[in-house]
């Protein structure tokens, strides 16, 4: 079953404290869904010391209860591959990872045109 029918709708949430809105459906996978976003802090300061120069980000978003043991270790390892890899220019930047009580979210560069696999 893929997770989009298994998760409820998130959009129009603010997360992490106020930082981020989630504000559509961008696509899903087998234990996710990735949500076009806006770092509301990024909009709000013109002069970010951020490496991003956009307030678009996407949000890769996980239902913890959907997670089995064993899928949940492989969430870590992909979090700790991205975070090592984030810097090469042929893979989408992993800005940060945070969870709260029932999801986990990767915040990803906004990609637009399609999803990763085209």
């Amino acid at each position: 079953m893929a997770a989009r029918s298994r998760m409820p709708d998130l959009s129009g949430r603010i997360i992490k404290d106020g930082q981020y809105q989630l504000v559509g459906l961008l696509g899903s996978g087998a234990y996710g869904v990735v949500y076009g976003a806006l770092d509301l802090q990024l909009k709000a300061s013109s002069h970010s010391a951020s490496s991003r120069n956009s307030s678009r980000v996407a949000i890769k978003v996980l239902r913890k209860a959907d997670l089995s043991p064993s899928a949940a270790q492989r969430v870590r390892q992909e979090v700790a591959a991205h975070q090592a890899m984030s810097d090469h220019p042929n893979v989408v930047r992993m800005h940060e990872a945070f969870e709260d009580r029932e999801f986990i979210y990767m915040v990803l560069d906004y990609c637009p045109g399609g999803d990763l696999f085209g």
